[in-house]
């Protein structure tokens, strides 16, 4: 639910959502469902990118991924246009109910040059079209890709680039760490 008072949420386990920040979109593939609760509904996007135009940029804003969720990743442009710093990606769901977002062409990628950006809980198939270049160019700083499950024969998800150490994409559950470069 979203807090009006500009509190922020906190729970036992830490803080879910800081003091500013808000969830400037739920994302899901397949639109309003009937059972959604009117916030929900307003605020619902069906691709990534719609829900990131959203965010403002440098306030912590969310965007939730819900649980089902498929996306195609089909250029090199439309998630990197739309990112901006401080964005915080959070999937819901497990297993098969996982968002999952699948690369369909060789230039596919998510180019991420903001910074502080968190991305945590999706499924990244970056094996829907043979010879991916990169599907993941991380040139900001402080970026995250935590709980993400890469799904993939034999991976290829090449490297990382922007880094002093090139960082390869490991099959699997990953938590990939992207702190400031001295």
């Amino acid at each position: 639910q979203q807090i009006g008072s500009n509190a922020g949420l906190r729970t036992q386990y830490g803080v879910i959502l800081p003091p500013g920040a808000r969830v400037a979109a739920y994302v899901r593939s397949t639109g309003v469902q009937s059972g959604d609760d009117a916030f929900l509904a307003t605020n619902l996007v069906q691709t990534l990118a719609a829900g990131l135009a959203r965010v403002r940029p440098g306030f912590g804003d969310f965007v939730v991924c819900l649980p089902g969720h498929v996306e195609n990743v089909a250029d090199a442009t439309t998630f990197s246009a739309a990112l901006v710093a401080g964005t915080k990606v959070i999937g819901i769901g497990r297993g098969a109910n996982m968002p999952t977002f699948t690369w369909t062409t060789t230039a596919a990628q998510w180019a991420i040059a903001a910074n502080d950006v968190q991305i945590t809980g999706i499924r990244i198939s970056p094996i829907g079209i043979n010879a991916v270049v990169l599907p993941i160019n991380i040139t900001g700083t402080d970026v995250g890709i935590i709980g993400a499950y890469t799904d993939a024969a034999g991976c290829g998800c090449g490297d990382f680039s922007g880094h002093s150490v090139a960082r390869s994409c490991p099959c699997g559950v990953a938590a990939w760490e992207f702190p400031a470069l001295a």
